[in-house]
């Protein structure tokens, strides 16, 4: 998992390295974000000097505070705007985009067909977990409002955890 997501990260930065737009989008996702989470923020819900922005609509309709993390916060710098949706639609000014396809498709071919949006929750999740990062965090990361909910989104390494256990028993 933790070398996919440096997969990714890499093609993100290749292919929007002059489009800081999509290249902040998927780097929201590559932190976990939903695409509804996504494409329903709101440039008065970004707080550039406090480091966060805010998701009030969300899947389990709690209204969250999340990190945002440097990487993204340049790229938005590179087209912020005062008001209005962040992805705002590029044909349809003032209306939010609808979705991406376009532009996963390109990641999809650079990466792979395993590639999609809500595989970057998986794979994020994932790499945390061979990071040993508690499930609660991974939870919080994914916006999740129960800890169980984390158990469908990790990938289990079977290497690593017989060799764990292997190495338990050994000492």
């Amino acid at each position: 998992a933790t070398q996919r997501l440096t997969d990714i990260y890499q093609a993100i930065m290749r292919l929007y390295i002059d489009n800081p737009f999509y290249r902040a989008f998927f780097l929201l996702a590559l932190q976990g974000r939903r695409k509804g989470e996504i494409i329903n923020l709101r440039w008065e819900d970004v707080s550039f000097e406090y480091d966060y922005y805010f998701l009030a609509n969300t899947k389990n309709d709690e209204e969250q505070k999340v990190f945002l993390p440097p990487n993204v916060k340049n790229a938005l710098y590179e087209f912020q705007q005062k008001s209005g949706w962040v992805f705002e639609s590029p044909i349809n000014k003032g209306n939010r985009i609808s979705d991406a396809k376009r532009q996963t498709a390109k990641l999809k071919e650079e990466l792979g067909e395993w590639f999609t949006m809500h595989y970057t929750r998986n794979v994020m999740v994932s790499a945390m977990a061979e990071q040993g990062i508690d499930a609660i965090y991974m939870s919080g990361a994914l916006g999740h409002n129960d800890p169980n909910t984390i158990n469908k989104y990790l990938t289990m390494n079977y290497m690593k955890g017989s060799k764990i256990a292997s190495d338990m028993i050994q000492s």
